[in-house]
């Protein structure tokens, strides 16, 4: 629903570049037919009424255009197929042979989008819940991003720690030296 008619009179909304897109993807997802009334967020199972199929096998279309071909074996009894392999956001299509079994919507989960801040155990508890693997720093207020992303990229900075150890060793050098010059003066006397 806009606000002003798309006529130039009313405003210069058609000339923007946002405006063919914007009334394209309105039009794409208004006329779509939405036969299953569950939402399905990115991750989770999605349960497929598989009765109609003819074929022992399901082909899924993913929202990026990859298939994947399932073989659902000879002795399923179950009218009911659990798909789990949902973690793009988009438009997954079930066929059985060429027929189109279902289409079901899968979309990002809107709790990742509110921008309230959260504690560090809800933090960790959301990544412990995604089975997160990587590896993640806290930067605080007080701190300089910039120069944490640096190190996490590249680790510590080493030069100082040389530069302590080449002085040392300087003076452990000059020290052994000038003993030896007293003892090399020494024996020609």
């Amino acid at each position: 629903m806009f606000s002003s008619s798309p006529v130039f009179k009313w405003s210069d909304f058609p000339l923007k570049s946002i405006f063919a897109p914007l009334v394209t993807k309105s039009v794409m997802y208004l006329s779509a037919k939405n036969t299953n009334s569950k939402t399905y967020f990115a991750g989770e199972q999605v349960i497929i009424n598989i009765s109609a199929r003819t074929l022992p096998q399901l082909k899924v279309i993913r929202p990026d255009n990859t298939e994947e071909i399932i073989n659902l074996g000879s002795n399923i009894s179950s009218n009911f197929f659990s798909y789990a392999n949902t973690y793009l956001t988009g438009n997954y299509k079930f066929f059985s042979g060429d027929k189109l079994l279902t289409e079901v919507n899968v979309n990002a989960d809107p709790a990742e989008s509110v921008t309230a801040h959260i504690s560090d155990t809800d933090f960790d508890n959301y990544l412990e819940k995604i089975n997160f693997r990587g590896r993640y720093f806290r930067i605080n207020k007080g701190e300089n991003p910039e120069q944490m992303i640096m190190q996490a990229r590249f680790g510590s900075e080493l030069w100082r720690y040389f530069l302590l150890a080449a002085i040392i060793l300087a003076l452990i050098e000059m020290t052994i030296a000038r003993n030896a010059k007293k003892e090399i003066e020494g024996l020609t006397n």
